[in-house]
């Protein structure tokens, strides 16, 4: 969890992404060949990927992304860092690589 801009932010951990990322990453278990992954309809169904929602209040939550910002691997957000103007959110995604996000800029 971090403050930014007047706004709490908090994150989930997401078990949909890292299992349904081991069933599609079989074949790169075996045999060690798959290159890319595609997020398939399960995933797309039960919105996988890592939560991330804020609050001004503690009571009224708003969704800033269900979906790991759109990467399914993104099963976990690790690290969030209020700079200057911007929150930095840091993911989870032993899939892909991790990804660091830099967003809500101050009006």
């Amino acid at each position: 969890m971090t403050v930014h801009d007047g706004w709490l932010y908090t994150a989930t951990y997401d078990q949909v992404s890292p299992f349904f990322n081991v069933l599609e990453n079989l074949d790169r278990v075996i045999k060690a060949l798959l290159q890319a992954r595609v997020a398939n309809v399960f995933e797309r169904v039960w919105r996988a990927g890592s939560d991330l929602y804020k609050t001004q209040d503690g009571v009224t939550w708003y969704r800033v992304t269900l979906t790991g910002f759109g990467d399914v691997g993104n099963y976990g957000f690790r690290t969030m860092e209020s700079v200057g103007d911007y929150l930095y959110v840091g993911t989870t995604n032993p899939f892909d690589g991790l990804e660091i996000w830099r967003g809500w800029a101050r009006e």
